[in-house]
């Protein structure tokens, strides 16, 4: 029997085998759900091994070597018209489409069947040689432990139950698409909007908040997160959900709310669970689909974050 490799023994190929080959393709596009739920895509990109991960290329090098189908390209490109705007470096290229890896994912028929779309949602994983992210979010690190159970079933040819999670009955559409990317993540800088700088301002007014570097990195502790719980007014006879946060450090952190709660109370729970979080500007978001949260009056259950996941987007 094949032996089947998971992310401990990645790590161990990655500090043991330092001087390998580099492997015959740079993969760089990688699809897994859709109407056959725990299958992928993927595909080669132009090499650049000044830049390319190790790790990052291992995960794809092992879903390749358990058994690819070789798709044409007039389906690839199909695959991408569903998924909206797409760079022209994966437009063309060559894919493979991933069998069972392990156990073929169960189809799970939604609890209510209604008449709703049939088109695939486009989910993007996009592998840099520092992380990863998902969708327009934050970047996560491969060695983090919250981060495991998200690798393991990608590698096993599995939609995470991250994602399953969030889409609820729509997670027999979803069409998971990992790109490989060779330069390192850089997070985006903001667009000048106008505002925060007038003429006469001494230099320097508009500079980031020097606490944003430590909020980032902040971790929720056990007795900050209990004492976070321990302050929401749980209202009795109300509907009653949990909404997982990921904080900018990657840490995963979850509050149990009622529906008719507020964003506002969310943040409220947030600031107490990490203090740091209470000298900065952001806002909650969430990446797929990518939508920022201004009004913090809507409720949880309006703003569709209940037994959901967001995340933080700083200003």
């Amino acid at each position: 029997m094949p032996k089947i490799q998971d992310l401990d023994s990645l790590r161990d190929k990655e500090e043991n085998d330092s001087d390998d080959e580099h492997q015959d393709d740079d993969m760089s596009f990688f699809v897994g759900g859709g109407k056959n739920s725990g299958q992928a895509v993927f595909g080669g990109a132009p090499k650049n091994p000044e830049k390319d991960s190790k790790f990052a290329d291992e995960i794809f090098d092992l879903a390749k070597k358990h058994g690819a189908e070789v798709i044409n390209e007039d389906e690839m490109s199909g695959r991408q018209g569903a998924s909206g705007s797409r760079t022209n470096a994966f437009a063309t290229t060559t894919g493979y489409r991933l069998g069972g890896l392990m156990s073929a994912s169960p189809a799970i028929p939604p609890s209510h069947p209604t008449a709703r779309s049939t088109e695939p949602i486009v989910v993007d994983i996009n592998v840099y040689p520092n992380g990863f992210s998902v969708g327009d979010g934050p970047l996560r690190l491969f060695q983090a432990e919250e981060n495991t159970e998200f690798w393991k079933s990608i590698i096993h040819g599995s939609i995470p139950n991250e994602l399953i999670t969030q889409y609820g009955q729509d997670r027999d559409r979803l069409d998971v698409r990992l790109h490989r990317k060779t330069e390192d993540y850089v997070e985006k800088k903001k667009p000048f909007q106008g505002a925060g700088h007038r003429v006469g301002d001494p230099p320097g007014a508009a500079q980031e908040n020097p606490n944003d570097s430590v909020a980032r990195k902040a971790p929720a502790l056990p007795a900050d997160l209990a004492k976070a719980q321990e302050q929401i007014k749980m209202m009795e006879g109300e509907k009653v959900g949990k909404v997982r946060i990921r904080l900018p450090c990657g840490q995963m952190i979850q509050a149990t709310l009622n529906g008719t709660h507020s964003i506002e109370d969310l943040r409220d729970f947030v600031v107490t669970a990490v203090p740091s979080l209470s000298f900065s500007t952001w806002r909650f978001m969430t990446s797929f689909p990518s939508n920022v949260f201004d009004d913090e009056n809507v409720t949880l259950e309006a703003s569709g974050i209940l037994n959901g996941l967001t995340m933080i987007k700083f200003d």
